[in-house]
């Protein structure tokens, strides 16, 4: 790969650190990236204020962009390439990160957003350029209601055992350790021991979300569908359904095996199965939607329950996992047991049945969202929490000179 810009990199904006330098940041993403304007770009302006540096990720193809003082670089993923993939997200990742150690005179902190296939590469970058380590733990691996939906039961088995000692090699050579709730990795927190370890939910750009009317419409976005458990939401309504004729349920979402879902919707006339909608259109399908629900077997945030934050919506949710950190139960939302169908529908039937609670909730929501859970709040935590990381000693000058060694041999 040659992540040489199309465009004339601006100097850095942002504050010296204590080195006397704008600390240079590597963000390894793990997932395949569709839309790296609405992924990448206002976060990237932002952290152009206090950082510089790369981006590497899978994405649909290979291509090389820039926002704020970031460059951004995919390479090609390939479906159904189970082996090459990650041979190329390795030997491209570690091209990337040396010309961009080289272009800036090294890098300071290498940030992964998983602790398996991003943090592998991390660790070994980190060791290499002589850089600091953080890991985002963006998913609850250690509950074994993710698997669920790996159809392969062997697939499903070996990914069990694996994932977890992936994690904790990853974790015990991270220098930060960023969770989306406190107790998140359970029994691997003795991993983290020589990290700085704080919890705090993930970014989520809601700059686009606004409180508007709203239509009897509950709204669910996700996938997939076993975990996020729209088999228990779908069952909850069509219990209630014939008590409060005006209201539908509409589902956004990706779901392969249509079979299913329209097996457990049986030709209910007001379950509106949409599928997937562009991002661009989430602010206005939640605005319109009166609550939103989030029935998940297992979830260590939910992004959609902050997008409905900042729409006003009262929200109902599973008491699993980082779920309830975003919900306060009683006041802004509403809690029920995970898989708890008879539960959920008595949760349905308290919000349908009175607009003044779903309106008392939904604006006690967007106000804890303009509390807590704004774009510039999110961005103050992760610069105090990288810059907590940065000032353990050490530095990124041992790494570049061991990088000129080894091209020099």
């Amino acid at each position: 790969m040659s992540p040489d810009t199309p465009t004339t990199p601006r100097a850095p904006t942002g504050p010296a650190s204590a080195s006397g330098h704008t600390p240079r940041v590597l963000l390894l993403f793990p997932g395949v990236q569709y839309d790296l304007e609405h992924n990448f770009r206002n976060r990237l302006e932002r952290l152009s204020a206090h950082f510089r540096g790369g981006v590497f990720a899978p994405g649909d193809r290979q291509e090389i962009v820039r926002w704020g003082d970031f460059t951004v670089a995919t390479y090609a993923h390939r479906p159904g390439q189970y082996t090459r993939n990650p041979i190329r997200y390795f030997r491209q990742g570690v091209d990337f990160a040396r010309h961009m150690a080289e272009k800036l005179g090294g890098i300071d902190l290498i940030v992964t957003y998983d602790p398996l296939k991003s943090g592998l590469l991390g660790a070994y970058l980190a060791r290499e350029l002589g850089a600091k380590l953080v890991t985002e733990v963006n998913g609850d691996f250690l509950d074994p209601h993710i698997y669920a939906d790996i159809r392969h039961p062997a697939v499903r088995r070996a990914k069990q055992r694996l994932y977890p000692q992936i994690m904790r090699q990853v974790l015990r050579r991270a220098d930060g350790v960023k969770l989306l709730f406190p107790g998140q990795l359970r029994e691997l927190e003795a991993d983290c021991r020589k990290a700085t370890v704080e919890a705090f939910p993930d970014f989520c750009d809601t700059e686009a979300f606004y409180t508007g009317p709203s239509r009897p419409v509950i709204l669910f976005a996700g996938f997939p569908y076993q975990l996020k458990g729209v088999d228990v939401l779908i069952r909850a309504f069509q219990r209630v359904a014939d008590d409060f004729p005006e209201w539908r349920l509409r589902i956004l979402g990706w779901f392969p095996d249509r079979a299913q879902i329209e097996a457990d919707i049986d030709g209910h006339p007001r379950i509106d199965l949409v599928g997937p909608v562009p991002r661009a259109d989430m602010p206005a399908q939640m605005a319109q939607s009166a609550l939103f629900v989030l029935p998940s077997r297992s979830e260590a945030m939910g992004r959609v329950l902050i997008e409905a934050m900042a729409a006003g919506k009262p929200r109902i949710g599973s008491r699993v996992g980082g779920i309830p950190t975003l919900i306060d139960d009683g006041r802004d939302g509403l809690l029920v047991g995970p898989g708890a169908v008879d539960e959920l529908a008595d949760a349905l039937r308290e919000l349908l049945a009175d607009e003044g609670l779903r309106e008392r909730m939904g604006a006690r929501a967007r106000a804890r969202y303009e509390e807590e859970l704004t774009l510039d709040a999110y961005f103050e935590r992760l610069r105090a929490f990288y810059s907590r990381v940065l000032n353990q000693s050490g530095s990124a000058q041992a790494g570049l000179t061991r990088l000129h060694a080894q091209r020099a041999r």
